[in-house]
């Protein structure tokens, strides 16, 4: 395993109930993810307890407002959708050059 990769792998191992709930409470249920939790060196019953707790509070959510929610995003105009992507464009892409300014700081020190 190349060792950018065994670094992640060590991390899980050293969090991995935190970072199985992080991961299903933002990514809910993609198959790659089922995928990487099978490979890695997370326990089943870590993978099963962080997977309950991670589901638990975005299911409730939708099961509770979701059809509010949806309705609710319905009515929002386009032009309101057009602005908040930009808005998360520029953050991202202000983020990214950020990082990479970091990055060449540390790489000349």
């Amino acid at each position: 395993m190349p060792a950018k990769f065994r670094r992640y792998e060590d991390a899980l191992a050293r969090r991995g109930f935190f970072t199985v709930v992080a991961l299903r409470f933002v990514l809910w249920m993609p198959p790659a993810l089922h995928a990487f939790f099978g490979v890695s060196r997370v326990s089943f019953a870590t993978h099963f307890w962080g997977s309950l707790v991670g589901y638990a509070l975005p299911l409730l959510g939708m099961a509770y407002f979701g059809e509010q929610l949806f309705a609710w995003l319905a009515e929002i105009p386009a032009s309101v959708w057009l602005a908040t992507g930009a808005v998360l464009v520029v953050i991202a892409v202000g983020t990214v050059v950020a990082v990479m300014r970091k990055r060449r700081r540390a790489a000349k020190a």
